[in-house]
């Protein structure tokens, strides 16, 4: 009834795609959040603006 696992496989099948969907998710909210802050900086100091 054992059967063999072998532990590199199976590790790097679930986490292979972890990791690149958490970078996907980090990538996606960086660019969200600098755009965010880049148009209430936009909002904020048009007028100072030269």
């Amino acid at each position: 009834m054992n059967k063999p696992i072998e532990p590199p496989s199976v590790h790097d099948v679930l986490i292979f795609p972890l990791l690149i969907l958490k970078a996907k998710v980090l990538s996606f909210f960086s660019t969200l959040s600098t755009k965010m802050i880049l148009q209430k900086t936009d909002k904020k100091y048009a007028p100072l603006r030269i």
